[in-house]
């Protein structure tokens, strides 16, 4: 995924605000509850649908038997289809509640990306002021900013990593019980 920082999009003839033209980086999620005749077909119900869709079981949580039976799954389906997944799995039964939302996490993303990049620099900086250094005092005191500097670069990137796997795909959380 590409965001254009503010600087680029001018210089590319944009608008003066980054995130109009940037491509928006957004967190779906669904919570869904529903009311099936047999708990266990429809979970295999959904676990197909997000399948079929290029997704995955998450999570399945299931207690009870027969008529007492109830199920709690999640499921990740890519963002592209996170509508389509929605409304199949709502054909699964009778959804007795449904909340869906939404997280603009573009200026998160484009912050951390800043401030990985800033980093990085600072570790081309230290790594050049090392070669050039002459005492031993001189190197672990680098050596150490070294380590604080990787440890900064490390937590921005995994959390850019963590970012864009929820943006990628789609978390739906669905409910399963059967009628009183």
């Amino acid at each position: 995924m590409q965001v254009l920082t503010k600087v680029e999009s001018e210089s590319a003839g944009g608008s003066s605000v980054a995130l109009q033209t940037a491509q928006r980086m957004v967190i779906s999620t669904a919570f869904l509850s529903i009311e099936v005749d047999l708990v266990e077909a429809a979970t295999v119900q959904i676990r197909d649908i997000a399948d079929s869709l290029g997704g995955f079981l998450e999570n399945l949580n299931s207690s009870g038997v027969d008529e007492d039976q109830q199920a709690n799954m999640t499921v990740r389906v890519p963002q592209a289809q996170f509508s389509d997944a929605v409304e199949r799995v709502e054909l699964v039964g009778k959804v007795q509640s449904k909340n869906l939302g939404s997280e603009d996490v573009s200026e998160r993303f484009i912050d951390l990306q800043a401030r990985l990049k800033s980093s990085l620099r600072e570790e081309e900086s230290l790594l050049s002021l090392l070669g050039r250094t002459t005492t031993v005092s001189e190197v672990l005191t680098i050596e150490r900013e070294l380590t604080r500097v990787r440890s900064s670069i490390e937590r921005f990137q995994g959390q850019l990593n963590f970012l864009e796997r929820r943006i990628d795909l789609a978390t739906i959380t669905v409910s399963l019980f059967s009628p009183d």
